[in-house]
């Protein structure tokens, strides 16, 4: 196992990386304990071996529906929702 390429590129709120048996790094979402633990409706999912659409669905999707449940969006009636996209 190597470890995954330096990058100047920042990487977003807990997208996190590993390396698959396939032998290439692959991106998650990994939410939070605490998040989870709170009844967080957002689960875990793989991203994918592409950093730029990785990034793309967590920055695009995934913490927007982070953010609104955690200001509470789901409790005055608006819908967090998040699909899950099969890589």
């Amino acid at each position: 196992m190597t470890r995954p390429p330096r990058s100047a590129r920042s990487k977003p709120r807990y997208m996190i990386p590993k390396w698959l048996a396939t032998g290439c790094w692959g991106w998650f979402f990994n939410l939070p304990t605490w998040a989870r633990r709170a009844g967080c409706p957002i689960a875990n999912e793989p991203l994918g071996t592409d950093y730029d659409a990785a990034k793309q669905r967590v920055e695009s999707i995934l913490l927007p529906a982070l953010d609104a449940w955690r200001t509470g969006m789901a409790e005055r009636g608006q819908d967090i929702a998040v699909e899950l996209v099969h890589i």
